[in-house]
């Protein structure tokens, strides 16, 4: 019996771990097309863990979050310097938003990379309902 492998043409000889390129001139990959031939099918592939995507995703977040910061405390000692209290208030309110928002529960709960950049893009989009264009700004390049 064979097993699909992710993202690649070869598969893998269940019986003992052997990986099989698809090469015509190689026997195993022979083998395996006859198997094939025979009206067997290959068990579907064993998909990796989901953690380590997550924190890849995650700590993309964060480096971009750094970056949303900085703007956010630029517009916000703006807007003290201007005396206008809505702006900065919207601006802690953000500010606030984006730290607590991987400990948010469809954040944390998310199964799958797809579930979680729904998440985190729901997330975003709450944090800018409401706040000025110029709050909004910082967020240049996110997809909200």
């Amino acid at each position: 019996m064979y097993r699909k492998i992710v993202s690649s043409t070869a598969v893998c000889r269940i019986a003992d771990g052997a990986m099989i390129p698809e090469d015509a001139g190689n026997l195993d990959w022979l083998a395996y097309e006859a198997w094939l031939v025979e009206g067997n099918l290959p068990a579907e592939p064993i998909q990796p863990p989901f953690g380590p995507a997550k924190e890849a995703e995650l700590a993309a977040f964060r480096a971009n979050r750094e970056l949303y910061l900085n703007r956010l405390s630029g517009i916000g000692m703006a807007a003290q310097f201007d005396d206008r209290a809505d702006d900065l208030a919207s601006v802690i309110k953000v500010r606030k938003g984006l730290l607590a928002l991987t400990t948010l529960p469809g954040v944390v709960d998310a199964a799958s990379l797809d579930e979680l950049k729904a998440a985190m893009k729901q997330a975003y989009a709450a944090l800018l309902v409401g706040v000025p264009a110029e709050v909004k700004a910082a967020f240049k390049g996110v997809d909200a």
